[in-house]
């Protein structure tokens, strides 16, 4: 008995056992599988959750804000990380110049020629990265 309490055993029966101790031996262990395998599935998705997969082998890790090409970090400015994050947080959504000023610059008073020089640079360090700009308005990150 020792020897079975050191391991992940879900019960145990001790000869002569009857018909119902071995059914309720097996219904507890049975629950406590469906319920480590709930575990184990709710931890993955709040991992999957974390990270955004876009094209290419590239993916951005939301907790950390990190992004990623071929599991490979890349190295980004402040302001372009803080882009990328609006932008795959909101993936296939438009997110305007006054959303961009607001997140990324503070509500700071910038010109759009900043964002858009923001968003150029980025896209130069990213070329498969697929932001399409939406005139007037903002942008717009696909997968």
């Amino acid at each position: 008995m020792i020897e079975a309490s050191e391991t992940n055993v879900f019960g145990y029966l001790i000869k002569p056992f009857e018909k119902n101790e071995v059914q309720i031996s097996l219904m507890i262990a049975l629950k406590r599988i469906v319920q480590l395998n709930k575990n184990k599935v709710s931890k993955e998705n709040k991992n999957i959750e974390n990270i955004v997969i876009l094209n290419n082998n590239q993916k951005y890790d939301l907790k950390s804000k990190t992004f990623y090409i071929n599991n490979n970090v890349i190295s980004l400015t402040k302001k372009e990380n803080e882009i990328l994050f609006l932008l795959c947080k909101n993936l296939n959504q438009n997110i305007s110049y006054d959303t961009l000023i607001e997140y990324v610059w503070e509500n700071k008073n910038i010109s759009n020629s900043t964002i858009r020089d923001t968003i150029s640079r980025l896209k130069r360090k990213i070329p498969s990265l697929e932001i399409e700009t939406i005139i007037n308005f903002g942008y717009i990150l696909k997968k």
